[in-house]
């Protein structure tokens, strides 16, 4: 019966490996895998019952270089248009507009074309107002918390 035993404890023993073999590392070292960019081409427009449009259109390209604009008009003949480009040198963009209280400038990377009204200021007597600094009273944080959130051991989650 020992025999028999411990030819059982031997065969179990060859066929699971050698002992201590077979434990998952810590650390697994990985390869980042680099996939080439695919060209494609993407759009659409959307115009609502009110006259209100909406479109997007971009193509990229085995470089990976997008190229696109997207915007909109409204019922009233307001607009916008961004015209922009994306690659190895950052975003850059050109916007048309026509929305109020913009004006044509360049900031950001972006420059702005608008054809906006621009508002004339008339002349009168200058009004200077001195600015009054009042330090604030201190303020005490109010903490709110649903009841029946920390406990079972749920860090205060469920």
């Amino acid at each position: 019966l020992a025999l028999l035993l411990a030819s059982s404890l031997c065969v179990i023993a060859a066929r699971a490996g050698h002992l201590g073999h077979g434990v998952v590392p810590a650390y697994v070292a990985t390869q980042q895998v680099y996939y080439k960019p695919q060209p494609y081409a993407f759009g659409y427009e959307i115009k609502d019952a009110w006259g209100n449009t909406q479109h997007r259109h971009e193509v990229g390209d085995e470089y990976n270089t997008k190229r696109g604009s997207y915007g909109f008009t409204d019922a009233r003949g307001i607009y916008r248009r961004v015209d922009y480009v994306a690659d190895g040198l950052g975003f850059r963009a050109v916007v048309k507009t026509n929305e109020p209280g913009t004006k044509t400038h360049h900031a950001a990377h972006a420059l702005y074309h608008s054809s906006a009204p621009q508002q004339v200021l008339h002349h009168q007597k200058e009004h200077l107002e001195v600015p009054v600094y009042v330090d604030a009273a201190p303020q005490q944080a109010v903490i709110v918390a649903e009841a029946g959130h920390g406990h079972h051991g749920h860090h205060g989650y469920h």
